[in-house]
């Protein structure tokens, strides 16, 4: 008799995955211009200061993000983005009880670790992984789905900063993760991976290392790309909600804009 777990369904997984990163965008990543204007009002720090912090937070994500891969190259696919929920609550907890500059800034070294745990990428190779014939369209649900984070991040943190304050929404993130993402993740990638319907004969560039494709032009330009990108993305939603307030915009009516970009 096989006691092994058994493994949820390719569409429970892809569902269970795809909130997990709806959440985790939304608290992480799109979630911070909110907390801008409320922290630098009451801690009277320069928004230079703080948006310091975020970019310590992506460089951070970015720095992470091979040890996350080889983790789960080594099989801990499961303990990694579980883990990066439980890491990402704390942040949000931490963060909660700033009172100096040096602890954001701490704060922020540890949520970039729980993105680079949690958001898009470690998911994409779990898929790609545990469903080596399926990943492309689990692949695009998650992303799907996670394109409605900021959709979800900015309505729901304007509701529950004048109920809660801004220490207490982030309190509240982070009981939402803990909550609802760690179980998600836990549940959803128990049992065995799923076999490969047939060998792979994918050629040489199927098992090329990374020393390898560092000689590769193509290599550098796409680093390039992805650099480029990042940089006008993060710095976007970085700014987004201090720029609407530095033109004269009340709150509603940046969220009249900011909730239909997912959508898009």
């Amino acid at each position: 008799m096989n006691d092994a777990p058994r493994h949820p369904s390719f569409a429970w997984v892809v569902a269970a995955l795809a909130a997990g990163q709806l959440l985790t965008w939304a608290a992480l990543y799109y979630g911070f211009s909110s907390f801008v204007l409320p922290m630098r009002d009451e801690l009277r720090w320069s928004e230079a200061t703080l948006m310091g912090a975020f970019s310590v937070g992506l460089a951070a994500w970015g720095g992470a993000s091979y040890a996350v891969g080889a983790a789960i190259d080594r099989g801990h696919g499961r303990a990694v983005l579980a883990g990066g929920a439980v890491l990402a609550a704390l942040g949000l907890w931490a963060w909660a009880g700033v009172r100096e500059p040096w602890m954001f800034y701490a704060v922020w070294v540890v949520l970039g670790v729980s993105m680079a745990m949690t958001l898009y990428d470690p998911a994409f190779i779990v898929l790609t992984k545990r469903y080596p014939q399926r990943y492309r369209q689990g692949i695009t649900a998650l992303t799907l789905v996670g394109g409605f984070a900021s959709t979800l991040s900015f309505p729901v943190v304007a509701w529950s900063m004048p109920a809660l304050g801004w220490r207490g929404t982030l309190v509240a993130m982070g009981a939402a993760l803990l909550a609802v993402v760690l179980p998600l993740h836990w549940w959803a990638l128990r049992g065995p991976h799923e076999p490969p319907a047939r060998p792979s004969h994918d050629g040489p560039a199927a098992d090329i290392t990374l020393r390898d494709a560092l000689r590769h032009r193509t290599f550098w330009l796409l680093a390039l790309a992805f650099t480029l990108y990042a940089f006008g993305s993060a710095a976007l939603w970085a700014h987004v909600m201090p720029a609407f307030a530095s033109k004269g915009l009340r709150q509603g009516e940046a969220l009249a804009v900011v909730v239909w970009i997912g959508p898009a």
